[in-house]
């Protein structure tokens, strides 16, 4: 632990960093440069009936969401197994600690009034058409992707 205390306090403070970020006023500085370039790269690569569009909206919904914490939890579960008694007790008060922690930080997060721009309403960007994509796959990229219209 006390060799990885700079590396710790280093992270945390990237963290807290990227997190008061939000509080910038808007279009300042190199993180709406940053941001933007991000944005308007991605949202090139969005064309009608491409793969990447396709893996966007799939890993968009909230099912992809269960999925992957599914294999996360199998991840932590197969370590979990191969340890013994004291490295699975150090493991469980880890997860409890992880879970307690998040939920106590979501709760928190609720009471900060911050009012975010979404990126699609400050850059006045228009993607593809929701008629490009397919049955429910296209009715869920709608509610998901908010700028997205006909």
């Amino acid at each position: 632990m006390g060799k990885n205390l700079g590396k710790i306090i280093f992270l945390n403070a990237v963290g807290l960093t990227i997190f008061f970020s939000w509080y910038l006023p808007a279009e300042h500085g190199f993180w709406f440069t940053l941001d933007k370039s991000i944005f308007y790269y991605f949202n090139e690569q969005l064309q009608p009936e491409s793969s990447f569009t396709y893996f966007v909206g799939l890993t968009n919904v909230r099912h992809f969401d269960i999925i992957s914490l599914m294999a996360m939890l199998a991840l932590y579960g197969y370590y979990y197994s191969k340890q013994d008694h004291l490295g699975k007790r150090k493991m469980w008060f880890i997860g409890v600690t992880m879970l307690f922690f998040a939920v106590i930080l979501n709760q928190l997060g609720h009471l900060i009034p911050v009012q975010r721009a979404v990126r699609q309403d400050f850059l006045k960007i228009f993607i593809v058409s929701v008629k490009c994509w397919f049955l429910k796959l296209r009715i869920i990229l709608a509610t998901v992707f908010q700028a997205i219209m006909v």
